[in-house]
């Protein structure tokens, strides 16, 4: 019986594999908000103020969900950025979307159905 062994990463496919790792790194890196930030929970004041000082971003909506939690949209002037954010009966919120070109135009009112 033959054993098959794993040839070893030959230097130049390890260096691609790193700038592929890399690449992907500052890429998430410069996104507006990250994954991690989007888990992270925080006192509502905290998060309205960082959204303030870094995106200019002001809240713009808002409801309640089906588990007592207030869900609420901030945007920038224009409508450049945008995040949405759950805060918790308690108190604590955490970032649930980001994106792009927020419009407030309300949708035209139809009678008839699509």
């Amino acid at each position: 019986m033959s054993r098959h062994h794993a040839k070893p990463r030959t230097p130049r496919l390890r260096l691609i594999f790193l700038s592929l790792v890399l690449s992907a790194f500052i890429g998430q890196a410069a996104m507006p908000v990250s994954a991690a930030a989007e888990a992270l929970l925080m006192p509502r004041s905290q998060l309205v103020e960082m959204l303030d000082r870094r995106y200019r971003e002001r809240p713009l909506a808002n409801g309640l969900d089906s588990g007592g939690g207030l869900i609420e949209i901030f945007a920038s002037p224009g409508g450049a950025t945008w995040t949405m954010v759950r805060t918790s009966p308690k108190g604590l919120s955490r970032i649930i979307g980001t994106g792009e070109n927020w419009d407030e135009r309300l949708p035209r009112r139809t009678d008839r159905l699509l």
